[in-house]
C-alpha cells in the first residue's frame, strides 16, 4: 500500500461524515477511543499544527500536502 492510500484511509477514518474535512468534533470523537477524555490539549495541539488557515477543520488538501 502506497503513502497516498495510507493517507486516504487515515483521513477517511477521521472524516466520519465524509465531508472532505475533519472537524474538531470528529477528531475528538475519533481520538476518544484511544486517549484520555481529558486530553483536550492533544486535540488542540493537532489542530494548531495542521489547521494552517485556522478555521478549526482539517482539509483533505492540507493533509495531502504533508505527504
Amino acid at each position: 500500500m502506497g503513502n497516498d492510500e495510507h493517507l486516504h484511509k487515515a483521513f477517511a477514518f477521521f472524516d466520519r461524515n465524509q465531508s472532505g474535512y475533519i472537524e474538531i468534533e470528529e477528531l475528538r470523537e475519533s481520538l476518544n477511543d484511544d486517549i484520555d477524555t481529558s486530553s483536550e490539549d492533544v486535540i488542540n495541539a493537532i489542530m494548531h499544527d495542521v489547521d494552517t488557515d485556522k478555521v478549526r477543520v482539517i482539509q483533505r488538501l492540507i493533509v495531502y500536502r504533508y505527504n
